[in-house]
Parts: structure tokens; sequence; C-alpha cells
């Protein structure tokens, strides 16, 4: 095998594998199919008690309370309602708002183009009515095909992530 031949030890095989695949910069794609090659599977050990559905969350100014349930409303007076604009996010309150949106995706096993390759530079929060946020984020340029729409975005309810 040519790791024997490159006598890698076989306890530093993984990090020896991911360091040469890491180097692989122009081809993303050769790279993507590389490492599915190698069929890793992690274990994940949280450090945080907000790597859990429970603490997944980002701040909020004020909670909304529900007094009733809402079956009719007028669609097209919502539709035509401005938008707020969007919230001005310290760098802190950003590296929160990213890192919920990652766990959540982490905590329910899935995975989306445009959060797996986030432009960090492209994230947008706007704040809603009735306890609803929606951050709207971009993925960088070269991962994208030249035929799909690659915007993301995370619905949160009082701040819990509730739809992607």
């Amino acid at each position: 095998m040519l790791l024997d031949t490159l006598r890698v030890p076989k306890n530093e095989r993984l990090q020896f594998l991911v360091n040469e695949l890491s180097k692989i910069e122009d081809k993303t794609y050769i790279k993507d199919h590389l490492f599915d090659g190698l069929g890793i599977y992690a274990d994940i050990n949280p450090k945080s008690v907000k790597f859990s559905r429970t603490y997944n969350t980002i701040p909020v100014g004020e909670y909304f309370f529900h007094q009733l349930i809402l079956k009719k409303f007028d669609y097209n007076a919502l539709l035509a309602t401005p938008v707020k604009s969007v919230v001005k996010l310290s760098d802190e309150s950003k590296a929160q708002l990213i890192t919920t949106i990652k766990n959540t995706m982490a905590l329910t096993d899935r995975e989306t183009d445009p959060i797996t390759y986030m432009d960090t530079n492209q994230v947008w929060l706007y704040e809603m009515n009735r306890g609803i946020s929606i951050a709207i984020y971009g993925m960088y340029p070269d991962r994208q095909l030249p035929l799909q729409s690659y915007i993301g975005y995370t619905l949160f309810k009082n701040g819990i992530p509730a739809a992607y």
C-alpha cells in the first residue's frame, strides 16, 4: 500500500491524508470526491452546552407570545409590508449567529451547500414580526454551479432555529 511505502505510521494516516488533500486548492470537486472516497465517519463530543438543540439559539431582545392562533390574515397586506432594515451585528454577534446556523445542521444531521461553504462576509439578519428573525447568507463563488442559486436562509422563532 502507498502509505506503507511512504512509511506513514498507522495512527497518523488519517491526519496525513487530510493534510495532503487540503493542499489541493484549485480543484475543489476533485478534492470533494477524494474526501468522500475515504469514507470518514466522525463522532462528535460537544465541549459546550450551546451544541444542543435546547441551547443552540441566538439572543433576542423580546420574546413574542401568541395570544391566539392566527388562522386568517391578509397575506396581500403582509407581502406589501416593507422589510425592516438589516440588523447591525457586532463581530461577536455575527460569529454566534454563524455558529448557531452551523450547529443546527450538525444537530439535525443535515447539510446544505450554502451552510457548508458559507461566505461569512455575506451574512445578514432581519428581524420580522411576531418573534421571527431570518438570516440570509451566500456562499463562496468557487463552490457555486453556474445555473444554481446559492442563497441560504435560516428562520428563527424567538431565537430558536425553526427552518432552513
